[in-house]
């Protein structure tokens, strides 16, 4: 704060004024001479530092709207004081003398570095702001206003008044009354007519000469105005409030149900935006991630570039580390496809934990397990799951960084004895430095062969115990169901052409197909005739290492073998975001309290029934079973919450999905044109693990005689495609029964 000291003689200084008021020709003026060094923010009381006993004082006041008066001469905890028996013609100060300044400045500036001039007004004079003309005060206005370079105004609503605001200064004493730097104030906006308020500034304030003005509070307003007030501030802030929060809340519900429908991005995507197949066309070639070029990663590579553009040498092969896979996938989007194999986990399907999204996996093309190979003593130890008895103690492991494996074998052993390694190479020359005497392998990678190119020449072995059995599959993003859908139908032919024993040379007796479109019609047949049939493939890369004879879990399926198999859930806690709001489970569980289950009625699977405790009658049965598992996870545990709706068939069944009348239908087949583009709607839906494979001849979900279908045909729940997040729901629950056994 800077000093001004006053050298003008008050009395001709007030008569001045007075004329000045009454021609209303000029703002009330600060004619004081300022010492040097004065802040040039700081505006002075033209009255009060007229009076001789302020010469020494502080003069850095607030600029404050006229209408805003301030008491601060009066305790507010004093219920005596005259404050509060004020009637509405006292809202303007009518002690006036110098007298009376002198007087202040005795009590309450006792320092020289305290301030001695008050608020008075932020016009002149016979000049009133457009924004109290309206008389309303915007509070805003308030927030910049200072009286010095420590205190500052606060926009703060009183229990008493909506149009109260606190005045606060930085304290050095426990006074609570004065606008001062150790005192604070209440101040309220004055509601008044404008020649009122005109009069009041010229005749009071000014030719008064008194910087002393009694708060205006609602105490002091008459019984109507104080109803006035309160009702129209009721009114208005009522008003608001409810416009505000229903256009917040509808633009929100709103920009959300698009979001979904649409799958379109709330942001301009940073990445190419059209369909994959569309981008692969325009590359002219397709981009594949791989652990090793010649391998059976490869050849999926060239039986995707043959499919799509008929060509199997169109292809960039992109060697990734089982770190960098996810990015280099989804945000990178370094490639189009992973073809190495990456197991299909809860986790990494519905939410990655790198990329904080999820991932759509193939069928497996092979099944592998993580064992462990090394020097024979300790392999031995790792075979028992024993690091810590006798020699057992020294066991130190290398495992790829990122695997699944990496994840599972924390379970198991402490992580000071586990080593990572970006990629089997460097994993292999970890162990040859000693580094580690035990590798956590998958056994398809072969990897005494490359230990052995790398000079090894000790004791070596492979394990017998496999800690996990994992399905490797291709992985693609989220955000092309349809891409998803082309790799994984190539696969499936690539199967299906084993079972037909058609090979490479015969590849032109295989099926066709349209419903990816004319343009991709012989698909199929292009991509067996490029890399041959599946088990051409497994004997070419697979067979040396683990013969397909022994490695039952790999063999075609002949309606002898077991096909229900545990994909493992990974990560079993990782944060993932709640159900969007708009989507499937936020319908079911936050608007309507329901799940509507589509079934038919059809032995052992959907059948009505008179339930005996209740005399009501209840569906039963494989598919009404998994309706009252859905609702149990969807229901903290409640299988009662769902409403059956009856279907005729399973065409009715993909109608009443994709017409938004059931949120799932139980019990469809998993075919290619019900997986692509159903016939009835035009729409590729989404399936769940299958529960059932059965041969019966029954609609359970419409066959399109296209890839020749197995007797046993794979029956599951059948979800739309437009809601990844409730697929994969479904997809989870039902494979946690087949967990659980």
């Amino acid at each position: 704060p800077s000093s001004t000291t006053a050298n003008t003689d008050d009395d001709g200084e007030i008569r001045r004024l007075k004329e000045s008021a009454e021609n209303n020709n000029q703002e009330a003026v600060e004619s004081s001479d300022s010492q040097e060094g004065t802040n040039k923010n700081s505006i002075t009381n033209p009255i009060a530092t007229r009076c001789s006993d302020f010469s020494n004082s502080t003069a850095s006041v607030a600029r404050l709207p006229p209408g805003i008066l301030f008491n601060d001469d009066e305790d507010p905890n004093d219920t005596s004081t005259s404050r509060h028996n004020q009637t509405s013609n006292n809202r303007y100060p009518s002690s006036t003398s110098c007298d009376l300044l002198k007087e202040r400045n005795r009590l309450y500036h006792d320092n020289d570095d305290k301030p001695g001039a008050y608020v008075i007004a932020e016009r002149g004079p016979g000049e009133l702001p457009s924004f109290l003309r309206s008389q309303m005060v915007d509070p805003n206005l308030l927030i910049n206003s200072r009286w010095d370079s420590t205190q500052h105004i606060d926009t703060e609503r009183t229990h008493n008044s909506t149009r109260s605001f606190n005045i606060q200064g930085r304290r050095n004493t426990h006074n609570r009354h004065t606008l001062t730097q150790e005192s604070t104030s209440d101040c309220v906006v004055t509601v008044v007519n404008n020649d009122e308020l005109q009069q009041d500034i010229r005749n009071k304030v000014l030719l008064e000469c008194s910087i002393s003005a009694k708060d205006v509070t609602v105490d002091n307003l008459s019984e109507t105005d104080k109803l006035k007030i309160f009702l129209w501030a009721g009114i208005l802030l009522t008003a608001l409030s409810l416009v505000i929060g229903l256009s917040v809340a509808l633009t929100r519900d709103k920009s959300s149900r698009e979001d979904i429908a649409s799958g379109s991005p709330t942001i301009a995507p940073t990445h190419n935006p059209l369909p994959t197949l569309e981008i692969i066309e325009n590359n002219d070639y397709v981009r594949c991630g791989v652990q090793w070029i010649p391998a059976l990663e490869t050849d999926l590579c060239r039986a995707l570039a043959a499919a799509i553009l008929g060509d199997p040498d169109k292809i960039q092969t992109t060697s990734i580390s089982w770190e960098e896979r996810w990015e280099a996938l989804e945000k990178d989007r370094k490639v189009d496809v992973l073809t190495m194999g990456s197991t299909n986990t809860m986790n990494r399907n519905v939410h990655q934990k790198d990329t904080k999204t999820g991932f759509t996996f193939s069928d497996p093309f092979v099944y592998d397990g993580l064992l462990f190979e090394g020097i024979p003593e300790y392999v031995d130890c790792m075979d028992r799951l024993d690091t810590y008895f006798g020699n057992c103690g020294g066991v130190r492991i290398c495992i790829r960084e990122g695997s699944t494996g990496d994840d599972i074998l924390t379970d198991y052993v402490y992580d000071f004895k586990i080593r990572q390694a970006t990629d089997n190479d460097e994993m292999h020359q970890m162990f040859v430095d000693g580094k580690c005497n035990v590798i956590a392998v998958y056994a398809f990678d072969n990897s005494e062969f490359f230990i052995r190119q790398k000079k090894y020449h000790g004791n070596y072995t492979t394990g017998s115990y496999r800690l996990t059995y994992e399905p490797m599959a291709m992985a693609t993003r989220k955000d092309d169901p349809e891409f998803s859908d082309f790799v994984n139908w190539v696969l499936r032919a690539l199967m299906a052409a084993e079972e037909q024993n058609i090979t490479k040379d015969t590849a032109s007796k295989f099926m066709t197909t349209t419903v990816f479109g004319e343009e991709y019609q012989n698909m199929f047949v292009n991509a067996i005739h490029a890399v041959g049939n599946y088990g051409d493939l497994y004997k070419k890369h697979f067979e040396p290492i683990s013969p397909r004879a022994s490695a039952i879990v790999n063999s075609l399926n002949n309606g002898s073998t077991g096909l229900h198999y545990p994909y493992p859930l990974g990560q079993e806690s990782f944060d993932a975001p709640n159900p969007n709001v708009g989507s499937t489970i936020f319908e079911i569980t936050n608007r309507r309290g329901n799940l509507r289950c589509g079934i038919m009625e059809r032995d052992g699977f959907g059948e009505v029934v008179i339930d005996n405790s209740t005399n009501l009658t209840r569906w039963q049965g494989m598919d009404a079973d998994y309706c009252y598992a859905l609702s149990a996870s969807l229901f903290q545990g409640d299988s009662s919450k769902v409403v059956f709706v009856k279907l005729t068939s399973g065409k009715s069944g993909y109608q009443a999905l994709n017409d938004g009348k059931v949120d799932v239908f139980a019990g469809g087949r998993i075919t290619l044109e019900s997986d692509v583009k159903e016939a009835s709607t035009g729409k590729g839906f989404s399936f769940s693990m299958p529960y059932f494979y059965g041969n019966d001849e029954d609609d359970v979900g419409g066959g399109d005689g296209t890839i020749p279908q197995h007797p046993m045909g794979a029956i599951a729940m059948v979800t739309r495609e437009d809601d990844a997040q409730f697929s994969d729901f479904v997809y989870w629950t039902v494979a946690a029964t087949i967990i659980a056994e």
